[in-house]
């Protein structure tokens, strides 16, 4: 077994599944929004650490604030 396979077999066995993002991609209509340099930067290094893209991770940050103020 090659070791990309091996990598990436790992990889999808320790993968948890996101209910927030399970959303098909292509029915998704995305909307610009203005922010920081500095927040974006911290976005995308969260983005990186978790290996999701930003728009996973303001999907999940928007669901726990609705859930705080619910």
């Amino acid at each position: 077994m090659p070791f990309d396979d091996f990598t990436n077999e790992i990889k999808q066995k320790h993968q948890k599944k996101n209910p927030i993002t399970e959303q098909k991609k292509e029915d998704r209509k995305y909307k610009s929004i203005r922010i920081n340099p500095e927040d974006h930067a911290i976005l995308r290094r969260i983005a990186f650490f978790q290996d999701k893209t930003i728009v996973e991770v303001m999907e999940e940050a928007t669901q726990l604030v609705k859930q705080k103020y619910e």
